[in-house]
């Protein structure tokens, strides 16, 4: 199965990205985890939010080179990463984020997706991984707090 390697060539920052900007204050150095083939998330925090002194993008999956081990930061931010994992991946991937920064904030889907049930999502016609998470269920998983909830996505603070 192709789980880990979902990413979508965008040519905007996410929506989470932006509602992070908008919404919560990023401070220090950020790492972007699971940024994909474009950097617009990460340039995004570099650049509109006056908090932040650096944000690097790391992405182990990444055919653009964004694979370097980054050093521990204050926070890390991670949009549509933990929903395109099967379980024991992603319980390993999050532990990991929890070790990387002491804030991790996690976006995740909300939206329905179409596939053939496989453990606690998904499998997608395109062979890829899916789950759609409720509150109740991000919750159970990674515990934190809600700070958003909007159309297609939610976005979690675990400390």
């Amino acid at each position: 199965m192709n789980s880990e390697r979902t990413m979508i060539r965008r040519k905007m920052p996410s929506s989470p990205a932006w509602w992070l900007a908008r919404n919560y204050p990023l401070a220090g150095n950020v790492i972007n985890f699971g940024e994909g083939y474009a950097t617009y998330d990460t340039d995004l925090f570099n650049s509109r939010m006056p908090l932040v002194t650096s944000c690097v993008g790391y992405d182990p999956y990444s055919p653009v080179g964004h694979n370097i081990y980054p050093e521990p930061a204050d926070m890390l931010v991670s949009i549509y990463v933990l929903n395109t994992l099967l379980p024991i991946r992603r319980a390993l991937v999050f532990q990991e984020m929890k070790l990387l920064a002491p804030t991790v904030l996690i976006a995740l889907r909300t939206d329905p997706v179409s596939g053939t049930l496989l453990h606690d999502g998904v499998q997608t016609q395109r062979g890829t991984f899916q789950k759609s998470y409720t509150v109740q269920s991000a919750l159970a998983d990674f515990g934190g707090t809600v700070l958003t909830r909007k159309s297609g996505f939610l976005i979690l603070e675990v400390k």
